[in-house]
């Protein structure tokens, strides 16, 4: 038994040592073979540790952690399942022992692996129970300043999601305050620090573009002032810090003398070889542009919270020369495209620069033929330069440029895997671009085709997925649109059922829903003056109320809504004086919430006179009628004047 006990421990601790090096090795190199090596090994020493050991727990968790590294590079949703199910068996471990010298990892690593699975799905409750693991590891008695500053950071993380995810801007200033304690613990000389100092810089740089900062950017400066002064001696090159990671592994193997593993699995020897191999070819020349780009997201989010101009410029000019300094052949050459792109659309964005966008697309355009067909990041970029191409055609009109965003978001479509984070947002960019099409040239299968891709949209959001609200609008718009054209008071009921999903979906920010409420009324209204149903148009009144409501003085959509409101007062109000009173003082509302833009001569002189004979786009025939137009309509107009 001596010798057999011996043996295991050995196996164990030459198996856990050499895996951990592997990991430390994959996160100077990104190299996938390295953590396919460290997953082989940390395996082996879960399986030579006893079962009442202490250490399975921990060993667990570890494992748990490799196959959440290795879901972060290539979205392997078995692998995630997998990681979630081992955690959940390491804290079932420690459960079942008081005081567990584990308990705190094995919580890091639940929540690590839960706040992916949330990511995901876009999922508020998953995302929660993430957190809720998150501060139960931060109770950790142990006075271990580095170890808790990552802990904090892994927090603050999940909270900035459940931000997004629930528009809760508590969220995020919690958040905020838990990197500042994370940066206070981690010393200006480690290497951790620029890279938490600049997760504060992000983070305070979004809570002041969302407002309630009375001097946004004077912290935001500060902190990144703070990320220069520490990088010229924190972060060596990129071979460099790979050595640094790595050094002890090439020196030799590991202390204890553990034998070779089962036959098909690499031996330590071949492992070291290849480690090396892949640390001498690491070249910092060729990564510096990678480290350039990096800065560009950072410079973006400053520009964006104090809205100067040559903040935008300087973004911009740094993603230039990052694409400049990459050589043709480089692997992620694409990625620093994409940001170019990405720099120029937010510079467009805030600053009206329509003249940027025929460099965007042509940036998009390179970003999409060099990115691997594989590659999990050439659907977004596809997506982009659809987007791209789309204000295009909104700019100049030209229709080849619609037809290519259609066939650009089609290919980005089909070549969606089957685990991608958010195919909603392809499915529902598809649609937008359908829609158009169809509005310019009538083509109805364009409209269906529209259809069915929000549709697609919509199914693929959980019911708390921040976006379903928004999935779910687009498509009611469309429905509505079909409804005009073919007249099908299906296509009319499915677009109110889909306008109510919008209206009452948990993880609609609430900016939001008065738009999407403002969608559903106009639809009742229409579904009112089309069948005559008295509880719809009272519906559309109470729905057209809560979104005036809803919407400050000066809302850019406010007009629309009192107008909405006031027509759907004149239809139902045609035997009740009162009510009329209230449409016209509505009416009256509206007309001085809207900006002053020409007089209605000049906007006549202005439109183009169709040539004698000139024919439009052919259109389906079958309409129903324009609102206002039918019975209701009518007795207003004798009412008017009699």
């Amino acid at each position: 038994m001596g010798v057999r006990s011996w043996w295991a421990r050995t196996q164990v601790r030459g198996s856990e040592r050499l895996a951990l090096r592997l990991q430390a090795a994959f996160l100077a190199n990104e190299d996938p073979r390295l953590l396919d090596a460290s997953l082989v090994w940390t395996r082996r020493a879960v399986a030579y540790t006893p079962p009442d050991s202490p250490e399975l727990a921990e060993r667990l968790s570890t494992m748990g952690d490799v196959l959440c590294m290795r879901y972060e590079r290539n979205h392997d949703v078995a692998g995630l399942e997998q990681a979630l199910a081992i955690h959940r068996g390491a804290l079932a471990l420690v459960a079942a022992v008081p005081a567990h010298p584990h308990l705190y990892t094995v919580y890091t690593g639940l929540g690590s692996a839960l706040s992916h699975l949330a990511q995901r799905d876009s999922d508020l409750v998953v995302m929660d129970e993430a957190i809720g693991y998150y501060r139960a590891a931060l109770e950790d008695p142990a006075d271990d300043p580095d170890l808790r500053a990552m802990r904090l950071v892994n927090l603050s993380h999940a909270l900035e999601l459940r931000c997004l995810y629930a528009a809760d801007l508590s969220s995020l200033d919690e958040a905020i305050e838990l990197l500042r304690t994370a940066v206070s613990l981690t010393p200006t000389g480690s290497h951790f620090y620029p890279w938490r100092a600049s997760r504060l810089a992000s983070a305070m740089a979004g809570r002041a573009a969302l407002g309630g900062d009375s001097d946004p950017a004077s912290g935001v400066t500060e902190v990144l002032d703070q990320i220069r002064a520490a990088l010229p001696g924190a972060l060596p090159s990129f071979a460099e810090q790979a050595r640094i990671l790595i050094g002890p592994l090439l020196a030799g193997p590991p202390a204890t003398d553990a034998p070779g593993p089962e036959t098909g699995e690499p031996t330590p020897a071949a492992v070291l070889e290849e480690v090396s191999a892949i640390v001498r070819q690491s070249d910092a020349r060729t990564m510096a542009p990678l480290y350039q780009a990096g800065n560009v997201a950072g410079m973006l989010r400053r520009a964006a919270a104090s809205g100067d101009p040559r903040l935008f410029d300087e973004a911009v000019a740094t993603a230039r020369d990052a694409v400049a300094s990459t050589p043709d052949d480089h692997p992620f050459r694409y990625a620093v495209l994409g940001l170019l792109g990405a720099a120029l659309g937010q510079r467009m964005e805030w600053l009206g620069r329509r003249d940027d966008l025929p460099e965007m697309v042509d940036v998009l355009r390179r970003a999409v033929a060099a990115s691997p067909a594989d590659d999990p990041a050439r659907g977004g970029f596809q997506s982009d330069l659809g987007n791209a191409l789309v204000l295009s055609f909104d700019t100049a009109g030209d229709l080849a440029t619609l037809t290519e965003a259609v066939a650009t978001f089609r290919a980005a479509a089909a070549a969606l895997p089957d685990d991608f984070a958010e195919p909603g947002i392809v499915w529902t960019n598809l649609g937008g671009a359908l829609l158009r099409l169809h509005e310019r040239t009538s083509d109805a299968p364009a409209l269906d085709e529209a259809i069915e891709a929000h549709h697609r949209a919509v199914a693929s959001a959980t019911a708390t997925h921040v976006n379903r609200g928004m999935y779910a609008s687009n498509l009611s718009g469309a429905l509505s649109r079909r409804w005009r054209d073919d007249g099908d008071i299906a296509d009319l009921d499915e677009a109110i059922r889909f306008g109510r999903l919008a209206a009452e979906a948990p993880g609609t920010p609430p900016a939001t829903r008065p738009l999407y409420l403002g969608n559903l009324g106009e639809a009742l209204a229409e579904r009112g003056l089309q069948t005559g149903q008295t509880e719809s148009l009272d519906e559309a009144v109470r729905v057209f109320r809560e979104v005036t409501t809803l919407m400050p003085a000066g809302h850019v959509a406010r007009p629309k809504a009192l107008h909405m409101l006031g027509n759907a007062l004149i239809v139902t109000g045609e035997e009740s004086g009162a009510t009329i009173d209230e449409a016209v003082r509505v009416l009256r509302e509206a007309v001085a919430a809207e900006p002053v833009r020409f007089h209605a001569a000049d906007a006549d002189a202005q439109q183009p006179r169709p040539e004698p004979g000139a024919a439009g786009p052919a259109r389906r025939e079958r309409r129903p009628p324009p609102r206002g137009a039918g019975r209701a309509g009518r007795r207003s107009g004798r009412r008017r004047g009699g």
